[in-house]
């Protein structure tokens, strides 16, 4: 019997100067860029700051701005090459460093959101087809760039990029949006000899406008969740078994027991048609299963709507339900395998979500 495996994670919800990267050996471009720029979006997001938190605290997880996109187009025969994100030199670097937003590796640089007094930012980036086991790699404190991927066959390098604020100073100026895009870096390829072989480069930008922070009574206490999905039948899911339920749980912290006014919303990419716009995309990358998704269900924190979908990409969620003198709550959610093409293949099945704080 076929199976399918694979990982959900959850991610709670963009400088002094160094030497310019420029500097390096330019060799024949033989991966020209197929697009000049990369543009980081995230629509209608806001991000919650909690007054006691310390500088250098995440504000929101990894936010998943791009996915899968191919940018260079190298000609055969290139042979071995590293993909490599540089930071734009224009940034202001942070006097704090981020916790690394996937839990291994050094803190990361932050740079500072240019109109928001006391947010940063950092930026992520994976490519998804050579090098899809790998974490999502952030620029270290103290550097001003980051190798990406490195492998043999240069075709069809895909990437994700990815955003994690901080908070940078105790006072943050709230409701104060960014007023435009912020050029985070370039994106280059390096041939075996570090010689630069895309010369132009693909310029990697954070949408970040309208972006503002709101002081939030509650906060989220673990900003990374991975769900273990365990494996799944492929045979069960072609004869329309749903897959197996998976519980996973989002602490909640708040100053007072007076929560009516917050609820957690799920974002994150989707199915197309409307008949599983409520159930997120698997990851694209080599040997990923296809025709399956993965959908969030309330769990026993919501009453009434226990086992019902979790709407996605959408404000309308469900209270959930509060204790007259609660501040701390575990509130429980499920996640399972469900079918969304006639054909279900084997394969890894990953996918990523982002959670926040909605306020009424």
């Amino acid at each position: 019997m076929k199976k399918r495996s694979g990982i959900f994670w959850l991610l709670a919800v963009v400088v002094s100067c160094f030497t310019s990267y420029s500097s390096l050996a330019m060799a024949g471009q033989t991966c020209p860029p197929t697009m000049g720029d990369a543009v980081i979006n995230f629509q209608n997001y806001s991000i919650t700051d909690y007054p006691t938190l310390p500088p250098g605290s995440m504000l929101s997880g990894a936010i998943l701005g791009q996915e899968n996109r191919s940018f260079y187009n190298c000609a055969e025969g290139t042979g071995p090459v590293t993909m490599r994100f540089v930071a734009d030199n224009g940034l202001t670097v942070s006097g704090v460093s981020g916790v690394a937003p996937n839990g291994t590796g050094a803190p990361a640089s932050v740079y500072e959101v240019p109109d928001i007094p006391g947010v940063g930012f950092a930026v992520g980036v994976r490519e998804t087809t050579h090098c899809a086991g790998q974490p999502v790699h952030y620029i270290a404190a103290g550097d001003d760039n980051v190798a990406v991927c490195s492998t043999s066959d240069p075709s069809q390098m895909a990437t994700q990029f990815f955003v994690v604020f901080y908070k940078t100073a105790q006072e943050i100026v709230y409701e104060q949006p960014n007023s435009g895009q912020i050029r985070a870096g370039k994106l280059i390829l390096e041939d075996a000899n570090g010689s630069v072989i895309s010369e132009a480069g693909v310029n990697v930008e954070v949408a970040a406008t309208d972006l503002k922070v709101h002081k939030s009574s509650c906060y989220i206490s673990d900003n990374n969740i991975s769900v273990n999905m365990g494996q799944s039948s492929v045979s069960d899911l072609n004869n329309g078994i749903e897959g197996e339920k998976h519980r996973f749980t989002i602490p909640l912290i708040c100053e007072s027991s007076q929560v009516n006014a917050v609820k957690i919303g799920f974002f994150g990419p989707t199915e197309k048609d409307g008949a599983n716009n409520d159930v997120l995309t698997l990851s694209q990358q080599e040997g990923a299963a296809t025709g399956a998704g993965i959908r969030i269900l309330y769990g026993d924190s919501y009453g009434a709507a226990q086992g019902r979908p979790v709407p996605l990409n959408s404000t309308a969620v469900e209270a959930f339900t509060n204790s007259a003198n609660q501040t701390q709550f575990s509130l429980n959610y499920d996640a399972q395998y469900v079918r969304t093409a006639p054909q279900v293949t084997a394969g890894q099945a990953d996918s990523l979500a982002t959670f926040s704080l909605i306020y009424n």
